[in-house]
């Protein structure tokens, strides 16, 4: 691909994700306002997508999410597992991989100091191997019981003194020139809390109600729209989102962005050079040129007699681009039960398709997604699952069970998975780390050769997982 292709390329991308990105931020925002004279549109928005939304009223999504975002205590935690797998130069290793899983399992109570979390390989039902970690106030604990018969530790709170210490760990850390920084804090909670605390959200929160009240809703007459013949409505609202509304807060977006990458990029010591950190005035350029071939973007949004929105349309063209998106809700007894949308571009004279269908079944608390994208008739990617809740207490907790998740990517890969998740917050059991025999940081080499005698008597006890490191090992080396 040459140089040039390649610019092609990224400008076609970078046009397809500001449409995508640009229409799920009108379609979220059409039926939220709160003011005159979109009460009734705003009535039927929170009838639809709250007050009958099954993930809210069976689930209680947002009351889960709150108490997440709060740091309060809970664990978490997901499996998965290979059932098939083909693709483009994986046929050497598909019967292998077929079976193999992991099993990722974690637990937070920050104000009581404490977090744990481990990892499962499992193959064929069998678990190999756990690597585990534990935070105990200023204590690290690092576990592996298939290798070790207790645990490794570094304490923070004493890290400065170890690391002056006669140990083989302090006197080759002393030896590669690294120090701690000056502002070294032994205190791992107040970090994480302040790293889960959200960003300063005021100057998005002020655009968005800021976009939110340039919107011009108009009441449609039966003969001023023609909606498809499958979607019966009582009413029809035109909503018109101006050019300088969407601007701003797309930029208001991005100079979010740019601070947030800022500060990550400070937090870890990023020495990026300029051409290769986020140009946010290129974006705000790009962002207005196509607001400035678009103009204002209209919405159609019907309303059934019994007040629910089920179905949203809207076409934007910029220049010789053009995208329509279409969102239909067709739940029986509550419209977000099923939920499909559409979308069809055509950018650089290329067609892109993309479908999204979703699958609430409120009787038996089963759920299915399926996603799917196209360029010119050739399917880009797909993701297909389907799975079903249980172990329900609304806000507090919930697993899903999942039957298969199918994942393809062109003809490179293509893998069928199975697998749960679960997250709880009325249960967040952190036991004692095992007895640490060893503070790595005060380890002497005698300590070393003992740790790695105890590491290969584990090893032979079990020949398979001795085969399978021995086999990856050699990969590596």
């Amino acid at each position: 691909m040459n140089q040039t292709t390649k610019k092609q390329h990224a400008r076609t991308l970078r046009r397809i994700f500001t449409l995508t990105a640009l229409f799920a931020l009108l379609f979220c925002v059409a039926g939220c306002s709160k003011k005159t004279p979109r009460e009734a549109l705003d009535k039927a928005y929170e009838k639809t997508f709250a007050d009958s939304n099954p993930f809210e009223s069976i689930l209680g999504v947002s009351e889960l999410n709150t108490k997440l975002s709060e740091n309060k205590a809970h664990s978490t935690g997901y499996s998965l597992t290979v059932r098939e797998l083909s693709g483009k130069d994986l046929d050497e290793y598909a019967g292998y991989l077929t079976g193999l899983g992991i099993s990722v399992d974690s637990a937070s109570d920050l104000m009581n100091r404490k977090s744990t979390g481990t990892l499962d390989i499992t193959y064929g039902g069998t678990t190999y191997l756990t690597l585990g970690g534990q935070i105990q106030g200023s204590e690290i604990f690092l576990t592996c019981p298939q290798l070790l018969n207790s645990s490794l530790s570094v304490n923070l709170s004493t890290l400065k003194e170890d690391l002056n210490s006669d140990s083989a760990l302090a006197e080759l850390f002393r030896n590669s020139g690294l120090t701690l920084p000056e502002d070294f804090s032994a205190d791992l909670f107040e970090a994480i809390t302040s790293a889960a605390a959200p960003e300063d959200l005021n100057d998005l929160i002020s655009a968005y109600e800021a976009l939110d009240e340039a919107l011009i809703v108009e009441k449609l007459g039966k003969k001023e729209i023609t909606l498809p013949s499958d979607v019966t409505a009582k009413t029809v609202y035109k909503v018109t989102v101006p050019k300088h509304a969407y601007v701003a807060f797309i930029n208001a977006v991005l100079e979010y962005a740019n601070e947030s990458s800022s500060s990550l990029s400070e937090a870890i010591g990023s020495a990026e050079t300029d051409s290769e950190t986020f140009n946010l005035l290129d974006a705000k350029l790009k962002v207005q040129e196509f607001a400035d071939a678009a103009g204002d973007i209209v919405i159609t949004v019907a309303v059934t007699k019994e007040g629910y929105i089920n179905y949203m349309v809207s076409t934007v063209t910029a220049g010789e681009d053009t995208a329509t998106f279409t969102a239909s809700l067709t739940g029986a007894n509550a419209p977000l039960e099923e939920c499909k949308i559409v979308m069809d571009a055509t950018v650089d004279n290329e067609a892109y398709h993309f479908d999204f269908v979703q699958k609430f079944g409120t009787k038996l608390n089963d759920v299915s997604l399926f996603a799917e994208a196209s360029k010119e008739n050739t399917k880009l990617f797909s993701f297909d699952c389907a799975g079903t809740f249980d172990n329900i207490e609304k806000g507090q907790k919930y697993t899903l069970d999942l039957d298969y998740l199918d994942l393809e990517y062109g003809d490179t890969l293509s893998v069928s998975l199975t697998g749960d998740y679960y997250v709880d917050t009325t249960e967040c059991n952190i036991a004692a780390p095992a007895a640490s025999e060893y503070n790595l940081l005060r380890m002497s080499e005698e300590d070393f050769s003992a740790l790695f005698a105890e590491v290969l008597t584990n090893l032979s006890k079990d020949p398979l997982l001795s085969g399978l490191l021995g086999y990856f090992m050699g990969q590596t080396y």
